[in-house]
């Protein structure tokens, strides 16, 4: 584990002080591209009239990432990669429960987020794939997009907030160039804080689980 803290340690440290880049001049450039599945845990939601809970339908999740991998250029922290990623998601609004009961919902959650990623692969020795896990820090909008409840309007609201996220995976090459990105991550974000549609102040939170498949190209 050493070496996967030194990794995550260095990819900070290249992304955080920009005079520290000149260590990445041998890394090698990628782009990558990946889609799935997102599940959102059930949101919880707090304003001045007490709290209630809105659960979503699986939505969708898509985005890309430009990086560098460090290869084998510092054998003394083992193998891994630093990206600034961009992510879109986007889950339907099922219903929402009160203390009275539930009501069908519409509308949709969306978060559009910006990271920076440290990531850390295990040696790149077996034909299986190389497993990484991987650690980001970013900022993303989160929008409940013209929710409804029981055909009433609820929250039509966005804020940006800090976000973080964890994820781990495995790589597949596809040849020199190209590699296959089988990915699960979990996503979220200091509470956001949202104003609903009677002007009420409303603390949410969140968190959202993603099944990607990647296709990542080095130069």
């Amino acid at each position: 584990m050493n070496h996967i803290l030194k990794t995550f340690l260095l990819g900070l440290t290249l992304l955080i002080v920009p005079g520290t880049t000149a260590l990445a001049q041998h890394a090698t450039p990628y782009l990558t591209i990946n889609g799935g599945a997102a599940l959102s845990n059930d949101m919880s939601l707090e304003d001045s009239a007490g709290h209630y809970a809105a659960e979503f339908d699986t939505g969708y999740s898509w985005g890309g990432a430009i990086g560098l991998d460090l290869g084998h250029s510092y054998p003394q922290i083992g193998t891994g990669r630093i990206e600034l990623e961009l992510t879109d998601r986007v889950l339907p609004l099922k219903n929402a429960s009160f203390t009275t009961g539930s009501d069908p919902g519409d509308g949709d959650l969306e978060t559009i987020s910006i990271m920076f990623n440290t990531i850390a692969e295990y040696a790149k020795t077996s034909h299986y794939g190389t497993p990484y896990l991987g650690l980001g820090l970013g900022a993303a909008q989160v929008s409940l997009l013209e929710t409804t409840v029981a055909e009433l309007p609820m929250i039509d609201d966005d804020t940006i907030t800090f976000a973080y996220q964890f994820f781990t995976g495995t790589t597949l090459s596809l040849g020199k160039r190209f590699e296959l990105d089988l990915r699960y991550r979990f996503f979220s974000t200091l509470d956001p804080k949202l104003t609903d549609a009677l002007g009420r102040n409303v603390e949410t939170d969140l968190g959202i689980h993603d099944l990607t498949v990647g296709l990542r190209l080095s130069f």
